[in-house]
This record gives C-alpha cells, sequence and structure tokens, in this order.
C-alpha cells in the first residue's frame, strides 16, 4: 500500500493539474494584449519618427534652397529676371506647392543638397536642378500636404519682407501632425545684409565724390593761355565744390579730369566730354538699372558683383541725383565749366536701393548726401 502511494505521488508530480493548465492559460491570455499593445506602440512610435524625421528635412530644404539661391543670385545675377538679367529667372527662394490636394512641393534651384537631402529621409523625388518635385510619405504611408504663404515667385522680385511679409511652410501628415515653419530668423539676415550693402554703397559714393572733388581742385591746366584766367586748379575752382562729381560715376572714364577754361586749342576744359565719355550725357544713366550699366558703377566704385543685388537677391537700382522722392533730376547735368550753373545741383543727393515697380514705391533705399 505504501509502495503504491509512492508511485501515485510520483506520477502526480510529473504532469500539471488542470488547475495549473488553467492558471496558465490565464496568465497567457491576459499577457498577449501587453505585449501585444507594447508592440503596436512601438511600431506607433517608430511611424512618428519616420514622420518627423520627413517633416524636418522639408522644413530644412526649404531654409537650404533660401540661403543657396541667395548666394546664386549674388554671384552671377542682376536680380530675379526683372532688371534685364534672365540668368535667375527659373529660380526661386521658395518652393511652389502643386498637386490636386497640396501634395507636391516644386524646389527651382541650381543647388543639390536639398534633393538629395529628401531623397535620403525616403521622399519621392522627380526631376533635376533647377527644377525638381518632391512627394513625402508619412510614417502611415499617406502623402503630406503643403501650403506656402509669403512665397517667391520665379522672375519677379522677392518684396514680402520689406512689407513685413515673412515666409512659412505648413505641412500636414497623418496622427495630427501639423509643423508651420517660420522663416524670419532667415529674413532677419537677409535685412541685415541689405542694409548692409546700401551703406557699403552709400560710403563708397561719398568716398568718390570727395576724390573726384579734391583731385579737380588741385587739378592745373598747365596752359600760358588759360593760367590768367583760371586760378589755381581746374574748371575754375570755385564752382568745383558745387560740381555734382558723383554724375563721374556712370562715365566711361570716371578718372579722367577737366582743367582750366574751356580752350579748344589747348584742350583744356571738358570740351572732348563726348568723344571720350569723360562726362556722361546720356539720359539712360539717370536710373541705373541695367546690368552693364551697373557694372560700370560698381567698377568706379571698386565694389564687387555682389552689390548688384540686395540681401534677398533682388536689383538695386542707382539713381545719381535724385530729389526727395529717388526721382532722377537735372538729368543729365550739364557738363562741368566755369560759372557752373549750381540752381537745383548744389550738392544733390543720390539713391539707390530697391524700386517696387508693381506699386510704384521704393522698398528699401538710402538716400546718399555730399554735404
Amino acid at each position: 500500500m505504501k509502495v503504491r502511494c509512492a508511485e501515485d505521488e510520483k506520477q502526480r508530480r510529473l504532469g500539471f493539474s488542470v488547475y495549473e493548465i488553467m492558471l496558465a492559460m490565464f496568465f497567457l491570455a491576459a499577457l498577449v494584449p501587453i505585449v501585444k499593445l507594447a508592440v503596436d506602440t512601438q511600431e506607433r512610435n517608430r511611424r512618428f519618427r519616420i514622420t518627423q524625421e520627413r517633416i524636418k528635412a522639408i522644413g530644412e530644404a526649404v531654409r537650404s534652397v533660401m540661403f543657396a539661391n541667395q548666394k546664386y543670385a549674388e554671384d552671377n545675377c542682376y536680380g530675379w529676371g526683372e532688371a534685364g538679367d534672365p540668368t535667375c529667372s527659373v529660380l526661386a527662394l521658395t518652393p511652389e506647392v502643386t498637386g490636386s490636394s497640396g501634395t507636391v512641393l516644386v524646389f527651382h534651384t541650381f543647388d543639390a543638397d536639398a534633393l538629395n537631402a529628401l531623397a535620403a529621409v525616403g521622399c519621392e523625388v522627380r526631376g533635376s536642378p533647377p527644377d525638381f518635385q518632391v512627394r513625402c510619405y508619412d510614417g502611415f504611408g499617406r502623402l503630406m500636404t503643403y501650403a506656402v504663404t509669403n512665397g517667391h515667385q520665379r522672375g519677379t522680385p522677392y518684396l514680402a519682407p520689406y512689407y513685413g511679409r515673412i515666409p512659412t511652410l505648413e505641412v500636414w501628415a497623418s496622427g495630427g501632425f501639423h509643423v508651420i515653419f517660420t522663416y524670419d530668423d532667415v529674413v532677419r539676415h537677409f535685412l541685415a545684409l541689405s542694409r548692409s550693402k546700401l551703406t557699403e554703397w552709400g560710403r563708397a559714393l561719398q568716398s568718390f565724390v570727395r576724390l573726384r572733388r579734391n583731385a579737380e581742385l588741385a587739378n592745373v591746366c598747365g596752359t600760358a593761355a588759360t593760367s590768367a584766367n583760371d586760378p589755381p586748379g581746374g574748371l575754375g575752382s570755385w564752382d568745383d565744390a558745387v560740381v555734382p562729381w558723383v554724375w563721374k560715376v556712370v562715365s566711361l572714364n570716371p578718372t579722367r579730369l577737366c582743367s582750366g577754361v574751356e580752350d579748344t586749342a589747348s584742350g583744356c576744359g571738358c570740351l572732348n566730354h563726348t568723344s571720350l565719355a569723360a562726362w556722361e550725357v546720356s539720359p539712360n544713366y539717370c536710373t541705373v538699372d541695367q546690368a552693364i550699366e551697373m557694372q560700370r558703377v560698381l567698377s568706379a566704385l571698386g565694389l564687387g558683383t555682389a552689390y548688384r543685388v540686395d540681401g534677398f537677391g533682388n536689383a538695386i537700382t542707382f539713381v545719381p541725383l535724385a530729389d526727395a522722392n529717388g526721382n532722377p533730376v537735372g538729368c543729365p547735368p550739364p557738363r562741368p565749366q566755369p560759372n557752373y550753373p549750381v540752381a537745383g545741383l548744389v550738392l544733390p543727393k543720390s539713391r539707390i536701393g530697391v524700386y517696387d515697380a508693381l506699386n510704384a514705391r521704393w522698398a528699401i533705399y538710402w538716400d546718399v548726401s555730399y554735404e
């Protein structure tokens, strides 16, 4: 009897009771939802991370293009195509949104960094610089949608920031994602650059006028025929200070001096100003807004090509002799001569800036005084 009980106990220890099996099944049933929830949460988080990564890449791509295109305009263009230079007319600082539901971003840039960065995070890129389209799926497999406000259109000046309008990019994605990129820091940088350029322009103009005026005051014709009628210094010296020497900056020979009173025989004065372009009389230079003319002015001032455009890549306009509204006056001024007519031409100012032709106003400008 004792032996049999021992065998029964041994068999009982080798198996599971119904109670134990039921208990195990209960724990498994409770554990499956927990494990499934953990797996689902991990997968959902992974999809969220993919969405966030792609949204961030899109925002940074727009920023990258803004800087790249602005730099390209500085190095290669005179504006965005509105000022006689079509080189940059195919570019835009911000992308445009197309597609039936706003699902496509179109970039206009020669820089491929944005394209490569978006392709690297799994966005679908079609085309190549300067025009490529981007469609991005979020982590849940749905296309993102976009909206751009205060953007830049190809072939036109970009003046919105001068009127307080900041470019933004909105992105919508699954999971309640709605991200707004506001590029106010980029705008502040470009605005500061614009002001810096106009300031350097102004200083260069003032320096140019001072050097030309002083050189002419010290200039003497050096001939007996005119020395009796001409006090020391060129032209007549008494009127050199009121001659608008800034006009010389548009000349083919900006450093050429006049000398003495008009005397055809001796070559004194500025009688030969037409053939040698010592004193430009063409009305085309009353407002300098063409690439070739602007390059001549910048060369005379010792400024580089980057000063053809403002901080946003807009063409800069230069009015050598301007009134209070920036309109040209005394244009072209009569060539320098003794007893120079000073009415309306006493120490005139110049205006440099970006002219908004659409609204007939200056978006930004700097008036340069020569007093």
